[in-house]
C-alpha cells in the first residue's frame, strides 16, 4: 500500500472539493507518482478553493477584455461601452456589489481616457443573477501615436476584485491644418494685421501640417472684403498654395496674402481668406479655415455689431440670433444698419448637415453671406456639435463693423438613437431606420445614407406630422472610409413600429461584423450584432414600438429580430 503525506491527503480533500462544488470544470486527476506535495504547490491549491465559485457566489464578468479606439481622427472625441454581468449561478443577498471605476491613463496623464457614463460614479450598484451594467469610455484623440490605458472595475467578487479592462487608442491618419501669420506681432491668432501707410502690402501666411498625413490645400479665396479690381481697397490672394501640391507631415507651405489701401487716407478694412483642406480633425472644422484680415487704422468710430444667441441648443432646434441691438457708430442708433450672416465653423465641416442661416421671421428667406435687413436670423441645429456664427453690420455709409461671433452647442436630447460600429475599415455598411409601415430603400420611408446623411442632396424625410422636425430621423454622416460609427437620431419619433435594418454596401475586400446599438432617452436598451460576408445583404436588427409616456416623452419598447442575414437589393438612389 502506498503511504501519502499529510500535505497530499489535503490535496486529494481540496480537490475533492472542487470537483463537488464545480462539475462542468473536473479538477486534475491526482498524480501517485508525486510522494511529496510542495507547500507552493499546496498554497495554489488552496487559492484554486478561495477562489472557486459556488451557487451561491457573486461572478463578474465583462463582455469584453479590451476597448479599442481606432477609428477616430485626432481632436475627435469617441465613445465605446463595455458591460458587465453577474454570471453567478445562484446569488443568495443583495448580489455582486460594484463598488467603483476609474481609468489609469497610460502615461499619467489626465487626459485621453475618461469614464461617460460612470453608473457607479455617486454609489454602488448591485447585480443580481445575469443583471448587467454599462460603462461608457471616452478617448479624447490626444496623440497620433498608440495611447493606452486601464478601466478598473471595483467589485466584491472574490477572485477578480480589480476586474481591469485594457483601453487602446489610436489616431486615424489626418493632416491637422495649423496657421501662421509671422509679419504679425501676434503669429498664432489666425488673424493677419497689415497695418497702415501703404498702397500695397504683401503678408506671408504661413500653413503647417502638424498631423500624420499629407495636407492638400484645394483652394482659398477672400470671402469678405475683397478689392474688386487691380488698384481697388481690399485684399487678395497673391499667391496661393496649388491643389496639386502636397504638403508632407511635419513640413509648411507659404503662400501670399495682401491688401491695397490708400496711404493718404487709409481705410479701416476687415476681411476674411477661407482656407479648403482635406484636414478632417476638429470634426471637419478645419476644412473650411477661417482667417481675419485686418488693414489699415484702428477701427474705432465704426458701427458695433451685437449678437445675442442661446449656448446651448437641442439638435433639429431653430435658436434664434438676435443682433438687432447692434449700433451705427453713435453707438445708440439702432436703424438704418444692414446685417451680414455667416457661419465660422459647422459640426462635420462643410455645410453642416445643410445648415442655413435664414431670417427668423422667414425662414423661406436665406440670409447667409449676403448683406440683407434681417436684423434676426436662425438655422436649423441637424448635427450635434457646436456652431460659430458670426455677424457684420454696416450703416447707410457703407461703414462696417468688426465681426461679433457667438458659438452655439447643439446637444443630442433625442429620445431615440440609433449607433452602428463594423470592424472592417475596408467594408462600407449602411444603416437603415424604417418608418412604420414604410419600405427598405424607400427615400420617402427609410433613412439611410442618401437622404438622411449630410453629404447627399435628396429630400430629406419627413415622418409623422408634415413639417414638423422633432419627429423626422437625421443620419450624423455616411462613413464609407472607416468602421463607423454611423448613428440616426429621431427627436421624438411618432407613435408607430418602426425598424432598423443594416445594408452591407460593399463586402469585397473581407467580410465584416456589424454592432447595432438602440438607445432611448440616452440610455443603451439594446445591442446585437451579425455578421456580413457577402455584398447586398441584409438584417433586420430591431423592431421598435413607440407609444405615448408619460411627461410629453415617448415609451420606445426595442425587440432584437434575430441575426439572420439575407440577401437583398441596394437602396433607391434616384433623383
Amino acid at each position: 500500500m502506498k503511504k501519502y503525506n499529510e500535505a497530499m491527503i489535503w490535496g486529494v480533500l481540496l480537490l475533492t472539493l472542487i470537483s463537488a462544488c464545480n462539475p462542468s470544470e473536473p479538477s486534475d486527476p491526482v498524480n501517485d507518482s508525486d510522494d511529496i506535495a510542495k507547500d507552493s504547490d499546496l498554497k495554489s491549491d488552496i487559492d484554486k478553493v478561495t477562489c472557486n465559485y459556488s451557487s451561491a457566489d457573486n461572478k463578474i464578468r465583462p463582455n469584453a477584455e479590451e476597448l479599442e479606439f481606432t477609428g477616430y481622427y485626432k481632436t475627435f472625441a469617441g465613445t465605446r461601452y463595455i458591460t458587465v454581468t453577474n454570471r453567478c449561478l445562484s446569488c443568495e443577498g443583495a448580489g455582486l456589489e460594484i463598488s467603483r471605476a476609474e481609468i489609469i491613463q497610460g502615461d499619467g496623464t489626465i487626459i485621453g481616457f475618461s469614464l461617460s457614463p460612470d453608473p457607479v460614479a455617486t454609489s454602488s450598484i448591485y447585480l443580481k443573477k445575469d443583471e448587467k451594467i454599462t460603462f461608457g469610455v471616452t478617448y479624447d484623440v490626444v496623440s497620433w501615436e498608440l495611447f493606452e490605458g486601464i478601466l478598473r472595475i471595483h467589485s466584491d467578487d472574490k477572485c477578480e476584485p480589480e476586474l481591469d479592462i485594457k483601453l487602446t487608442g489610436r489616431a486615424k491618419g489626418s493632416p491637422l491644418i495649423e496657421v501662421k501669420t509671422p509679419d504679425d506681432a501676434l503669429p498664432d491668432d489666425k488673424k493677419m494685421e497689415f497695418g497702415e501707410g501703404f498702397e500695397e502690402k504683401i503678408s506671408n501666411l504661413q500653413l503647417n501640417n502638424i498631423g500624420n498625413a499629407n495636407l492638400r490645400i484645394s483652394s482659398m479665396s477672400i470671402t469678405i472684403g475683397a478689392s474688386a479690381k487691380k488698384g481697388a481697397p481690399g485684399f487678395f490672394v497673391n499667391k496661393s498654395i496649388p491643389s496639386d501640391q502636397e504638403v508632407g507631415i511635419d513640413a509648411s507651405a507659404v503662400a501670399e496674402i495682401g491688401c491695397r489701401n490708400d496711404p493718404a487716407f487709409p481705410l479701416g478694412l476687415v476681411g476674411e481668406l477661407e482656407i479648403l483642406s482635406n484636414d478632417v480633425t476638429e470634426y471637419g472644422k478645419n476644412q473650411r479655415l477661417k482667417v481675419d484680415l485686418v488693414c489699415g487704422p484702428e477701427r474705432t468710430n465704426i458701427p458695433i455689431a451685437k449678437l445675442i444667441c442661446p449656448t446651448q441648443v437641442p439638435i433639429l432646434t431653430w435658436p434664434a440670433l438676435d443682433g438687432s441691438t447692434s449700433t451705427d457708430v453713435d453707438k445708440v442708433t439702432t436703424t438704418g444698419l444692414t446685417y451680414f450672416w455667416t457661419f465660422a465653423s459647422v459640426p462635420g465641416g462643410g455645410s453642416g448637415g445643410g445648415a442655413s442661416i435664414v431670417d427668423l421671421a422667414d425662414k423661406t428667406k436665406p440670409v447667409a453671406n449676403i448683406w440683407s435687413d434681417a436684423s434676426k436670423s436662425t438655422f436649423q441645429a441637424l448635427l450635434k456639435g457646436t456652431y460659430s456664427v458670426r455677424l457684420m453690420v454696416k450703416n447707410a455709409s457703407n461703414v462696417t463693423s468688426n465681426w461679433e461671433e457667438c458659438d452655439i452647442e447643439a446637444l443630442p436630447n433625442d429620445e431615440l438613437i440609433i449607433k452602428m460600429i463594423w470592424d472592417n475599415k475596408d467594408s462600407d455598411i449602411d444603416l437603415h431606420l424604417v418608418s412604420p409601415d414604410g419600405t427598405y430603400g424607400d427615400p420617402v420611408t427609410d433613412c439611410y445614407f442618401y437622404n438622411c446623411s449630410p453629404q447627399y442632396a435628396g429630400a430629406r424625410p419627413d415622418w409623422g406630422v408634415v413639417g414638423e422636425t422633432k419627429d423626422d430621423p437625421a443620419l450624423d454622416i455616411d462613413n464609407t472610409t472607416g468602421r463607423g460609427p454611423e448613428t440616426i437620431y429621431v427627436n421624438q419619433p411618432a407613435n408607430g413600429v418602426y425598424k432598423v435594418v443594416v445594408h452591407a454596401y460593399d463586402t469585397s475586400r473581407g467580410p465584416s461584423k456589424a454592432i447595432v446599438k438602440a438607445y432611448t432617452h440616452a440610455a443603451q436598451a439594446a445591442s446585437a450584432e451579425a455578421l456580413f460576408v457577402s455584398t447586398d445583404t441584409c438584417w433586420d436588427v430591431f423592431s421598435l414600438n413607440v407609444t405615448d409616456g408619460t411627461g410629453g416623452k415617448k415609451n420606445i419598447a426595442v425587440t432584437p429580430l434575430g441575426t439572420t442575414v439575407y440577401p437583398c437589393e441596394p437602396p433607391d438612389i434616384t433623383p
